[in-house]
């Protein structure tokens, strides 16, 4: 499989959540056209759309008003980046995510808690796969292995285990490792592991990536980078993406290839 580097792109407030307006679809169109841009000039493989700017975040079922925003702007994106488009839609909207993605014909998605029950900021949340099971088509999944901002709900947790379900019965065609907050380093022991007991399933890291680390995380099949790409105070959907830092981190995937 060819390695995949993959930017996010932090929405502002959309409609349908607390604090988002037509007004911040607007914004956020235009944050697309600009980072798609900017992210396929040097040499991005994909980008992820995310409703990072939606805080709180709902469960797992969002408003119709996001659904349609994020069609728009996944539209757009789909217009201006020539690689892999991505839909997020937190906190776990799968549902709503991976029909977004199949009508726009968007490549894959991330769900946070595809399978099992994690106690997170939104409470406990319990996995969508089988709502997700009854929509998919060639829309890939992505799922979360011990999701940031979680912990497991009960005792006697196994990441390996949790993974092995997910792609065994939940329908991953893809697993996504992160640190324990947004921006965190991912396990490298927890890759390793992954790698070697399913050695089919692409394994991407999902949060912490910079340019420093990505050698000692170089067996994953992707990075998804996002927290690096932001550098500043404020919350990260307020700030601006540094087209420096991005050079840099492509430069640094490049010599793992």
């Amino acid at each position: 499989m060819k390695k995949e580097l993959i930017g996010v792109v932090h929405l502002p407030p959309l409609p349908g959540s607390p604090r988002g307006s037509l007004k911040n679809l607007e914004e956020a169109e235009e944050r697309v056209e600009r980072e798609a841009k900017v992210l396929s000039r040097e040499g991005f493989t994909g980008i992820i759309l995310e409703n990072y700017g939606d805080k709180p975040y709902p469960k797992t079922s969002s408003s119709p008003l996001t659904v349609a925003s994020m069609t728009r702007l996944v539209l757009k994106a789909r217009e201006i980046f020539p690689g892999k488009v991505g839909v997020n839609i937190l906190r776990n909207c799968g549902v709503e995510a991976l029909s977004v993605a199949e009508v726009t014909g968007a490549d894959f998605v991330r769900v946070n808690v595809l399978g099992g029950a994690k106690v997170t900021d939104q409470g406990i949340i319990e996995g969508v796969g089988r709502e997700m099971a009854y929509l998919k088509g060639a829309v890939k999944v992505l799922a979360d292995v011990d999701v940031k901002h979680s912990c497991p709900l009960g005792n006697g947790y196994d990441p390996l285990a949790e993974a092995l379900d997910l792609v065994e019965r939940g329908g991953a065609d893809g697993l996504i490792i992160t640190g324990g907050r947004t921006g965190d380093e991912a396990d490298e022991t927890l890759l390793r592991t992954l790698k070697e007991n399913l050695p089919g399933t692409p394994v991407f890291v999902g949060s912490g990536v910079t340019p420093g680390n990505m050698k000692r995380f170089c067996e994953a099949d992707g990075f998804i980078v996002g927290t690096y790409l932001r550098p500043g105070e404020g919350a990260l959907e307020e700030r601006e993406m540094n087209k420096g830092r991005v050079k840099e981190i492509v430069e640094a995937f490049r010599k793992l290839l």
